[in-house]
């Protein structure tokens, strides 16, 4: 069984955002070919934008939009998906869980993380060897 192709539509380049060749910065071109199409949204000033991209996507491939701006919790972290490889996230906000912040209120629990599985492979070698 063969993964499904998606391609990632971002309303707005970052520094961080993935540039494999199935991210996408604005309307389809030809040549566009997959199995979904997922719009990704991080700020809320740009969910306008992105609504647009996702109608003019939908002669592509089924449209799915969310991201931040839309208050997804996020699922399995999948590296290079939605951020650029080689970026890692190791804190959600304030580790004090302050009730104003309401990162807890709105994401749940931090899940567990094999930190291993985010480390470089040397150190990840050197730190089981020991």
């Amino acid at each position: 069984m063969t993964m499904p192709s998606i391609i990632r539509v971002f309303p707005r380049k970052t520094k961080a955002t993935p540039t494999d060749a199935l991210a996408y910065f604005g309307p389809p071109d030809r040549l566009a070919e997959a199995d979904e199409v997922h719009v990704s949204v991080t700020f809320t000033y740009d969910k306008e934008y992105a609504e647009h991209l996702a109608e003019q996507w939908k002669r592509v491939a089924p449209v799915k939009i969310g991201g931040v701006a839309y208050g997804d919790r996020g699922a399995e972290f999948v590296p290079g998906r939605y951020i650029k490889p080689g970026y890692v996230f190791t804190s959600r906000g304030c580790p004090r869980l302050l009730v104003l912040l309401g990162v807890e209120a709105r994401s749940g629990p931090a899940p567990a993380t094999d930190h291993r599985r985010l480390e470089h492979p040397r150190r990840q070698s050197a730190r089981l060897s020991a």
